[in-house]
Formats: structure tokens, sequence, C-alpha cells
């Protein structure tokens, strides 16, 4: 018999498990060239929240534009080890110079 706790709707329609997975937002972090390594169009660098070690990191992107056109940039890698976060951002790549902030918006589930 599965244990834990179960929450349905007044239909009998599983609506929380405990033993699934759940989203928890850490905050935001503003990638901009003051906090990056900065070479030729590319930023690099990092940042620590331990919050990673409590579970599968995820991020989702925004870009700030300080003019139109208004192009994603397509140059972006982001990985996590362990508590550190780490970036590289060619704004070349779309090209999309323009682009003045990288917003994440970051967690764990």
């Amino acid at each position: 018999m599965p244990w834990g706790l179960r929450i349905r709707d007044e239909d009998g329609n599983l609506q929380i498990e405990e033993g699934a997975r759940y989203g928890r937002v850490s905050g935001f972090f503003d990638i901009t060239a003051e906090n990056s390594t900065v070479s030729g169009t590319t930023w690099t660098g990092s940042f620590n929240d331990a919050i990673f070690l409590t579970g599968t990191p995820w991020w989702a992107i925004r870009y700030d534009y300080s003019s139109i056109p208004r192009r994603p940039v397509a140059g972006v890698t982001i990985s996590v080890s362990g508590q550190t976060l780490s970036w590289s951002i060619d704004r070349n790549i779309s090209p999309a110079p323009n682009v003045t902030a990288v917003r994440l918006l970051y967690g764990v589930y």
C-alpha cells in the first residue's frame, strides 16, 4: 500500500501526492556586463546558491533590451555544478547586441 499524503478534489481526481516533485523558486538573478567577465560580445560568470544542492535545478530566461529589434540570444549556455550556476552569453550569435540583461528566474524541483 502506498504511503504519504494524497489530496483529491470532490470528483476523486488526484491533485497532490507527497511523492511527486514540486518546483521551488529561489529567486531572480540579472546577468549583465557589470557582473560578468566580458570578452568581446561574450559575458561569462557564475554565482552560488545552496538551493541547487537540494534538488534538480531549473531556470527560465527573460531578456532586457536597449532598443528594437528584440531578438533572443541564441548563444546562451547555463549550467549548474554543485551549488554554482555558471553562464556564457554570446550576444553576437543571433546577433543581439542590444541585450542589456539576461534575467534568470531559478530554483529546484
